[in-house]
């Protein structure tokens, strides 16, 4: 038995630049499951679109949707980092490690 030797050579900014874009839509659907599985819940509020949490031994209290508003944050920063990589390739080079 012999071990292989060769190592590709793996272009290392695009790499780095689909981890970003895949971190950013992971991150966006981490907080959606909070959301359904009511974690990180927000501070209470009386606007139309607090969401009504049963947690533990407490009343339900209408409460902001925190997670909501951090996956919408992370699908922006997903949105824009797609926008840039296919706008802007070049950009790729910038970032080289």
């Amino acid at each position: 038995l012999s071990a292989s030797t060769h190592v590709s050579k793996v272009n290392s900014d695009e790499d780095i630049v689909t981890t970003q874009n895949t971190t950013a839509l992971a991150a966006c659907l981490i907080r959606l499951g909070n959301l359904f599985n009511h974690e990180i819940v927000g501070a209470p509020t009386d606007l139309p679109w607090a969401f009504h949490f049963t947690l533990n031994d407490e009343a339900i209290v209408p409460r902001h949707p925190a997670q909501l508003y951090e996956a919408i944050a992370y699908l922006i920063v997903f949105v824009l980092l797609m926008y840039l990589d296919l706008k802007h390739p070049s950009l790729h080079q910038t970032f080289e490690l």
